[in-house]
């Protein structure tokens, strides 16, 4: 049985060189993002980041969300392609693996909520197609109650959304400039502190940047 009180923040952020453009603002607001969630008192949390280029990386590993590091220009650094694919399927395996493993039940979190941002189509991966992220996506849903938000830019969020089996009304484009980056971090921590909070996520994205088809309700 797994801890309702629990909840894993999963981060899976694009480091392509299209990022380059957007650092300091990706840098700036996932560290807000983060410093919200740290500040929050209403239950634990822990928390995955995992960043992609042509290959991925996980800094942070199920790690109590007070003790992660934000992010710096040391850290974070644009370049190469972009592994979408792989980035999702290797930390929804890792996760999985992960829970296999735990022998404490209190150790399992009961939510789980994956927030993918992207500034651009999948060009790199070699382990993963989209028909397997997208059977992995909705058994994960369906089975065990994750739920995906997807923030996408210079690309249609909820086209790329739908073909990886995340709902379309989880799906959000927004302008890869500064203001929107900081838009989508400002959204995006408000709906996780809803989610950590009631195990609904809500995306309120009036007077932003962002944009959807759908409502935002997850």
């Amino acid at each position: 049985m797994a801890n309702n009180n629990l909840t894993e923040i999963v981060a899976i952020i694009d480091e392509s060189g299209s990022m380059g453009t957007i650092r300091n603002d990706t840098i700036g607001g996932f560290n807000t993002f983060l410093e919200e969630q740290q500040q929050y008192t209403d239950g634990k949390a822990i928390m995955t980041v995992v960043t992609f280029s042509g290959s991925v990386r996980t800094p942070v590993d199920g790690v109590d969300v007070r003790e992660v590091e934000p992010l710096s220009n040391l850290t974070y650094h644009p370049s190469g392609g972009t592994a979408l694919l792989d980035a999702i399927g290797e930390t929804i395996q890792r996760l999985e693996d992960r829970y296999t493993d735990e022998e404490d039940a209190e150790n399992i979190p009961g939510r789980v909520l994956f927030a993918i941002i992207t500034d651009g189509e999948e060009n790199s991966s070699n382990n993963y197609t989209k028909q397997e992220i997208a059977k992995m996506i909705k058994h994960q849903t369906n089975r065990h109650g994750f739920e995906f938000i997807f923030l996408g830019a210079n690309l249609d969020a909820v086209k790329e959304a739908q073909a990886i089996g995340i709902s379309s009304k989880s799906a959000f484009n927004f302008a890869a400039t500064g203001e929107a980056v900081l838009d989508s971090m400002g959204v995006l921590s408000s709906a996780t502190l809803g989610y950590r909070s009631s195990g609904q996520a809500t995306m309120n994205i009036a007077g932003t940047s962002l944009e959807s088809m759908n409502t935002g309700k997850i």
